[in-house]
């Protein structure tokens, strides 16, 4: 059976917290990814910490979208979006002048 290797991108703050619990522990990053996923295969399903995960960021989702709907009809219909950003910045760079 071959290996397999994974290249995954976290924020370096992160790693590092976590590299620090996984030492005080005496895991290695390799025995805790075998053992997540040989949960998965075992289990065909997500462990508990990652469906709560994928719960909070669909929630967040629907909290943003409803947040968007509620300002269907603020603006006019026929506002040009393009020009009245254009006509901010150019206000913003005017000299002397901070928006």
């Amino acid at each position: 059976m071959g290996t397999a290797t994974l290249n995954v991108r976290l924020p370096e703050e992160l790693k590092e917290r976590g590299l620090q619990v996984l030492e005080r522990e005496g895991v290695s990053v390799s025995d805790l990814v075998r053992d997540l996923f040989g949960y998965l295969e075992e289990n065909q399903e997500l462990p508990d910490f990652a469906v709560d995960s994928k719960r909070m960021k669909k929630a967040d989702v629907e909290r943003r979208r409803a947040a968007m709907e509620s300002l269907v009809g603020i603006l006019p219909s026929d506002i040009d979006l393009d020009k009245a950003r254009t006509e901010r910045l150019m206000r913003k760079v005017r000299s002397g002048v901070r928006v």
